[in-house]
């Protein structure tokens, strides 16, 4: 929930207990460090079909500045990886296996391109921008039928950024069970017995503080499920497509 002067209104999010550093997306084609920039100003930039590879080219930029290193220094072994939090720490096996065999993360960039072109299709707007006040990585605002990412959420990479998706997506599913594109989301009764922990956790954070129980478990489903990928594209398909056009 975001609380200003005059009303409330409540916008479903997504967020990652992370630390990132100062960066934009400018023009749609890379990140620059603006922390030297004297009064930088909030950079925003709407996703269409014509930036979507450029946004997917950055999310590899990611993927590589986060692929685990191993450095030799002084006769010492050190290994440097990027660890989110409410990540398990990982073991020197596991980084040694991510080292010399990488992750595929195909499926992952085939799902970012395929949900965002549905959203597109759809009607949904899907903005990148900066968003210095909140501790977000995304947002569903139902009222505007607009998704905003942080900027700082492309630093995540392919894989998360695709969970972040999801999630986001998830969302959109319930306001469509609800209504409509801009109707106040409902649970869809998707199951959240086995619920990842490490998700759960992000409930924690004060963005989550003022919402209400029912709120709660919307976030709750969307983060039981989120990991399931073609589920939510099924959920977005039956009612957000196929009820929306009978």
């Amino acid at each position: 929930m975001i609380k200003n002067k005059y009303f409330y209104f409540f916008i479903f999010s997504f967020y990652i207990l992370s630390f990132f550093g100062i960066s934009s997306f400018s023009n749609g084609s890379e990140l620059n460090d603006r922390s030297n920039t004297l009064d930088p100003q909030p950079y925003s930039l709407s996703i269409n079909k014509s930036n979507l590879d450029k946004l997917l080219k950055l999310l590899k930029k990611s993927d590589i500045n986060n692929r685990p290193q191993k450095i030799i220094k002084n006769g010492k072994i050190i290994y440097r990886y990027k660890k989110f939090s409410n990540e398990p720490k990982k073991s020197i096996k596991q980084l040694e296996e991510l080292i010399k065999n990488p992750k595929s993360l195909r499926k992952y960039e085939k799902f970012i391109r395929i949900s965002i072109l549905s959203l597109l299709s759809n009607g949904v707007q899907i903005q990148i921008k900066e968003i210095p006040d909140l501790d977000l990585s995304a947002q569903w605002v139902y009222d505007k039928v607009k998704v905003i990412f942080n900027m700082n959420s492309l630093e995540l990479g392919t894989e998360k950024f695709a969970y972040l998706i999801s999630h986001e997506m998830i969302h959109i599913a319930q306001s469509c069970k609800g209504g409509g594109f801009n109707s106040y989301p409902v649970l869809i009764g998707l199951d959240v017995s086995k619920t990842d922990e490490s998700n759960l956790e992000s409930l924690k954070s004060n963005v989550y503080r003022d919402l209400k129980p029912q709120e709660i478990q919307l976030e709750i489903e969307a983060y039981s499920n989120q990991n399931n990928l073609q589920q939510t594209l099924k959920l977005f398909k039956y009612f957000c497509v196929r009820k929306m056009n009978t």
